[in-house]
């Protein structure tokens, strides 16, 4: 779990679970373990063992079991919900101001926190930023391949299927990640663009990436150490900008 069972909850279980024996059973825990009032995740894991092992006095281990496996179920549904509160605040930040940077990071994980959830701040804030990495990686990688679709289809104004199968390919030799039939939608909707001298829109995976380079020449560039570091996304700027 990456978030940090906090006592209030697990006595709480106990109470429930367990009725007033539960509750001994943790204030004794809680006292011989010298559990402080704001226990690292070691200490939760050590008291639950401790927890554990004299619930299965009292009620069997059957029962004990029982028991845990419910707030191990319940920690689960909790974890997957704080997970979706990141990706919901960092998709926000994303639409509303661009890429983040690592002081608008540690807002969303004030923000999150600020809504009664608990556990380790440094390990949410990683976990934004490999988020937050994620996007920068998908929307370079799309960028890459509509600029090579653009390039396919200045070369070949009427193509066959066996160009096509041959252009993904060439994609997939150049390590992009690569879907043939999404391929074949953007080749389309860029056809269709060209034969109709439409003005086609900057997508949102444009917008990213023509951010993220502008990143390298940008006094701010000092917020973004987390992605201007990264050797995956150098990597992959380096196949945008080799043309």
């Amino acid at each position: 779990m990456n978030m940090t069972r906090s006592l209030e909850k697990l006595r709480d279980h106990l109470e429930k679970n367990a009725g007033e024996t539960g509750v001994k059973i943790f204030q004794t825990s809680v006292a011989r373990l010298k559990i402080g009032a704001n226990p690292s995740a070691d200490q939760i894991k050590k008291l639950t063992k401790e927890i554990d092992k004299n619930l299965v006095l009292f009620f069997g281990s059957t029962k004990t079991k029982e028991i845990l496996d419910r707030l191990e179920e319940e920690d689960c549904k909790t974890q997957a919900h704080f997970e979706s509160e990141l990706e919901q605040a960092l998709e926000f930040k994303f639409m509303k101001k661009g890429i983040p940077g690592e002081s608008d990071i540690e807002e969303i994980t004030t923000y999150i926190f600020s809504k009664g959830y608990y556990g380790d701040k440094n390990n949410s804030i990683e976990i934004l930023k490999q988020l937050s990495k994620k996007k920068v990686l998908l929307a370079l990688n799309d960028s890459i391949i509509r600029g090579d679709i653009r390039r396919f289809l200045d070369r070949y104004r009427s193509y066959t299927q066996e160009d096509i199968e041959k252009f993904v390919d060439y994609l997939r030799s150049k390590k992009l990640e690569v879907d043939s039939e999404n391929v074949l939608d953007l080749i389309e909707k860029e056809r269709l663009c060209l034969k109709f001298e439409d003005t086609r829109e900057e997508t949102w995976q444009e917008k990213i990436s023509r951010e993220y380079i502008s990143l390298f020449n940008s006094p701010k560039s000092c917020d973004y150490k987390y992605l201007m570091n990264d050797e995956e996304l150098t990597c992959q700027l380096l196949k945008k900008i080799s043309k």
